[in-house]
């Protein structure tokens, strides 16, 4: 069983003929990005339950990755790169050069994943740093940067309010300081209790009064 980065099985078993090498051409209308996650999630399934069928991995294996799936929605985006690299090719019938092949594109892709993740880690410390040493506004460390205005009861609601509207205009587009995960939104879509406590939050963070009580 070959592996790819990090660890993860690709549940991929002895060379078979040649005749299944073919390629089948990609779609001329793909589906949105969701739904090719879940039919790539289906494939990967697929191969997985095989895979214990036929004794090369145990359920319990299986049943790990199928939670590092749930948990990390980016490995579902490699799971689909995977799927549309290899397209209606049974992965056991590639050759030894088109696995490696296979796994150093994918390993390419998670690296400068990872690199980015890492760099904007990075980029939110440097200027977190440089705004408590000369006070320089970084427009994305909000936290560090409102400590003294949105929670002071001294400040009026307006400032506030405008302050709040600044930091959101100001900061990076990609920066994770206002990041909401999508499955808050949808919670909150669903269940009316869920999205009152979020507006009470933020009303009480931007309330002029004593906020201690």
């Amino acid at each position: 069983m070959r592996r790819c980065p990090r660890g993860l099985p690709l549940f991929v078993g002895p060379r078979r003929s040649s005749h299944h090498q073919q390629q089948s051409p990609p779609p001329l209308h793909p589906p949105a990005i969701r739904g090719e996650e879940e039919e790539a999630r289906a494939w990967l399934q697929e191969h997985v339950d095989r895979a214990v069928a036929e004794g090369r991995q145990p359920q319990a294996v299986a049943a790990y990755f199928d939670g590092l799936l749930d948990d990390r929605p980016e490995l579902r985006a490699y799971v689909r790169d995977a799927r549309q690299q290899l397209g209606g090719t049974d992965p056991r019938a590639l050759t030894a050069h088109q696995q490696r092949t296979a796994a150093d594109r994918l390993a390419r892709r998670m690296s400068s994943d990872a690199a980015a993740r890492l760099l904007r880690a990075h980029n939110e410390d440097t200027h977190a740093r440089q705004h408590a040493h000369d006070g320089t506004p970084t427009g994305e460390a909000y936290w560090v940067e409102a400590g003294g205005t949105l929670a002071s009861p001294a400040v009026p609601r307006r400032v506030k309010d405008e302050v709040l509207r600044d930091m959101q205009a100001d900061r990076q587009a990609t920066s994770p300081a206002f990041d909401e995960p999508p499955e808050t939104a949808t919670l909150a879509a669903k269940d009316a209790n869920f999205a009152q406590h979020l507006r009470e939050q933020r009303r009480r963070l931007l309330r002029p009064d004593d906020w201690l009580d």
